[in-house]
């Protein structure tokens, strides 16, 4: 099985209590094939201090009305 298939199985499993932080800085105008794929399934922070911050905030509103990278890349083919 390919590894997206266990990201997706996480995805489906936790809902909206699952976050993904990326060692490398987002940035959405050079996004990696793989760090598209995910994120198009579960929200992506950035490793940061604030990025750490924003995912919590997520967590702790169980993912209402927060804007993350997977609404953002919805409908991405692959």
């Amino acid at each position: 099985m390919p590894g997206i298939y266990y990201v997706r199985e996480l995805a489906n499993h936790f809902k909206n209590n699952v976050v993904w932080l990326n060692p490398e800085l987002i940035r959405l105008e050079w996004v990696p094939w793989t760090r598209k794929i995910i994120s198009s399934i579960i929200p992506m922070y950035n490793l940061t201090v604030e990025g750490i911050e924003e995912a919590m905030d997520f967590l702790r509103m169980g993912g209402k009305n927060q804007y993350t990278t997977v609404q953002i890349l919805k409908g991405l083919a692959y």
